[in-house]
This record gives structure tokens, sequence and C-alpha cells, in this order.
């Protein structure tokens, strides 16, 4: 089997005073288009969710940039990231303080649209061996759940209906 190719992205962590500016369990979307300018692809408030995520009388915002950005620095990515999202929530965005970014070089099975019938492939990559994670579906989580669903119910019905239900007789790799 060939590796899928992957995608990186950068997270980044934020603390600011009082409630977020989107209470709503909700990931917000960048419809403006990325550049190194407006680098933010999403964010969302993780505290808004679950508020032991941040001390009493703070929020947690969570920014994802997607890849690594390589020859930018933490501290003038999160301040680009900052100015961007000035035009989202406001000047309060200015008092925001940078916690910490991670820089995740796989974080995603690539997939670069438009992707067509490949997510309906069958799982079984030669005979008796199965393939699947999110790498085979759309690259989520619930990607990752319906490819092991599908790949269960095909080596079930395969299986059942040969009559070779044998421990050890089907191989399931997965991502």
């Amino acid at each position: 089997l060939t590796a899928p190719s992957d995608r990186s992205s950068t997270c980044l962590y934020f603390s600011l005073d009082g409630a977020p500016p989107v209470t709503d369990p909700l990931l917000v979307l960048n419809g403006e288009g990325v550049n190194s300018d407006r680098p933010v692809n999403n964010v969302c408030f993780p505290s808004a969710v679950a508020p032991k995520y941040a001390p009493e009388g703070k929020s947690l915002a969570s920014v994802t940039v997607v890849g690594l950005a390589d020859g930018v620095s933490d501290e003038a990515l999160a301040s680009s990231c900052k100015t961007q999202l000035e035009g989202w929530f406001g000047e309060s965005v200015k008092e925001w303080n940078f916690l910490r970014s991670y820089r995740i070089k796989h974080s995603q099975p690539g997939q670069t649209p438009p992707n067509g019938n490949r997510f309906e492939r069958h799982p079984e990559v030669a005979e008796g061996m199965y393939c699947c994670g999110d790498h085979t579906g759309t690259a989520t989580l619930n990607g990752a759940m319906e490819s092991g669903s599908r790949t269960a119910n095909v080596v079930i019905k395969q299986y059942s209906a040969e009559g070779k239900a044998k421990a050890g007789q089907a191989t399931a790799l997965s991502r």
C-alpha cells in the first residue's frame, strides 16, 4: 500500500479575559480566503464547551492555520492571527494573550479537491486484506468511523457469505 499524502497545520492558543466573543459551541470558518497576511483557517472557543479548559473569568481561544508557517516565528504568527481576528471580533482581540502553538506536520490526510468517487472505493486492497481510516474517506473523525464501519460490513458480508469466518484470515490495516 502507498501511504497517503498528508497535510500539516499549526494550532495557536490564546487566553482572553471574560466570555469569548462566540459563546455557542461553534467552529468559526474563514470565508475570506487565506494568505500570509490573513492566515487563520478557523477559530473556536473550547472553554465555551468545557468551562474547565480555562481558569475562572478567562476563556480559551483555539486558532488553526493550514500548514506549518515555515520561517515565521510563533510570536509573529500569533500577531498576524490576532490582527486578522480583530476584523472578526473587534478591538478586544488586542488583549488576547498568546499561550502556545503546536506545529503538526501530519495533522490530516491530504485531500485536495476535487475528490470525486475516491471516497467510494472498495476497502479490500488485496485478497483478505482490508484498509480503513480517515485517509480512505473524509479527513475527519466521522470519516474514520465511517471507513471502519464500511470495512467491517464488507468483511462480515464477504466472510459470512463465503463461509470463511476463520480467525486471523482477514487483515485490517488502519493509518
